[in-house]
């Protein structure tokens, strides 16, 4: 009788909530942990410095490349932080090519390639889990490129390609050779450094703890890595981006372990902010209680709100819920819990709450991941029931 389990048939909408509810509940605990711990992070040194360079291309071969904010399509949709980046992005060495203008202009008038390129010979190693061993694997090298890029005043996005001469492991593969890995997405875990030239007040430096996309094949990988900006102060138009790789590891799933590439990549991207495409609300509205919101920002591709809290509160002791102009609840911008994407959804007009956190992470959030919300949102969207529920609410329309 048990084994008439496996032919039960699981609605298709069901199995996506279901998976949806997982990833969440992933990013909600990573987000919820990081706000009530401080983890100190330190890297070994590099065993070999990187070369940084632009590549050069004669004229015939730049004429076979893509249009600028192809690797941005290929990728936008297979990472956690989706977006239509393609749409604004511009060549890496040159913030003055645009999206869509023809393929010519990734190569400038000396025949040079515009994107950004380090190439380091990696020390490779595998990790067993809890375990002190460590197995040494021959040297690689791996060239990190940085054809494209977007940016908004919270996060800069970076469209990356790696090369590994000696292939990556197939168990970095997820996508394609775990049955039940259902992310939908293969990452890389990072660890970054940098030092900003103290002569350049306009530099900045970034970090980043992870690349997501996709492998071509056994050599290559195309993604995405997301830079926070949220925190830091950035020039309100332009800047100098240096980023800092020291080490790039990934699961091995069927061995418990990690292998770790450990080299340099460097980078320094100039980069473009179009203030235009953005727009921010002043709310400044606080209830009784001392909760509210001070404003809104809304920009291609995320929106989040800064919240106003009583004294006797701090961040980590309520959760920031936004819902599209439908009631529902918008996903994560990545692992960043705090703020929301706008990809393919009405985000004309959003709903702001505030609520206590462990309410929200044990109990409210299920109504929107029940397996009959689509019925009960006939009656009663995510929306609505929050703002039941909410220590605060509000909601807010976008031009």
């Amino acid at each position: 009788m048990p084994d008439d389990m496996d032919f039960i048939p699981v609605p298709a909408e069901l199995d996506h909530r279901i998976d949806n509810a997982l990833h969440q509940l992933k990013r909600e605990k990573h987000s919820h942990f990081l706000r009530k711990t401080s983890i100190a992070f330190a890297s070994a040194a590099a065993a070999v410095a990187a070369f940084f360079t632009v590549c050069a291309a004669n004229p015939a071969w730049a004429a076979t490349l893509p249009v600028i904010g192809s690797l941005f399509r290929s990728t936008q949709t297979e990472v956690s932080y989706k977006g239509d980046y393609a749409k604004n992005a511009y060549a890496a060495v040159n913030p003055d090519a645009n999206a869509g203008t023809a393929e010519q202009t990734f190569s400038d008038a000396a025949g040079k390639t515009l994107t950004v390129t380090s190439a380091a010979k990696v020390d490779v190693v595998s990790d067993k889990e809890n375990d002190a061993s460590a197995k040494a694997l021959p040297d690689d090298e791996i060239t990190m490129e940085i054809p494209e890029v977007t940016c908004t005043s919270k996060a800069l996005y970076l469209a990356v390609t790696l090369t590994s001469r000696n292939g990556f492991p197939e168990g970095f593969r997820q996508t394609e050779n775990e049955p039940a890995y259902s992310l939908g997405y293969d990452c890389l875990s990072l660890l970054s450094d940098g030092d900003a030239s103290e002569e350049n007040t306009s530099a900045v430096t970034l970090s980043a703890d992870q690349m997501q996309g996709h492998y071509t094949d056994a050599s290559h990988f195309e993604g995405i890595i997301r830079c926070d900006l949220s925190t830091m102060t950035v020039p309100a138009d332009s800047f100098t981006a240096k980023l800092k790789i020291t080490k790039l590891y990934g699961d091995l799933p069927d061995e418990m372990a990690y292998q770790n590439y450990t080299g340099t990549w460097d980078f320094t991207i100039p980069v473009r902010v179009d203030p235009s495409r953005e727009q921010t609300i002043a709310v400044n509205d606080k209830n009784a209680d001392g909760y509210g919101i001070a404003s809104v920002t809304k920009t291609p591709y995320e929106v989040t709100a800064d919240m106003m809290l009583p004294d006797t509160k701090q961040n980590a002791d309520v959760f920031l819920a936004i819902c599209d102009a439908n009631g529902d609840l918008l996903e994560y911008q990545g692992e960043n819990t705090d703020t929301y994407s706008t990809y393919e959804r009405d985000t004309s007009r959003i709903f702001i709450f505030i609520c206590d956190s462990d309410d929200y992470l044990n109990n409210l959030k299920g109504y929107y991941y029940s397996d009959d919300y689509a019925a009960k949102k006939d009656t009663m969207n995510f929306a609505q029931y929050l703002k039941q529920h909410a220590l605060y609410s509000t909601d807010v329309s976008f031009d």
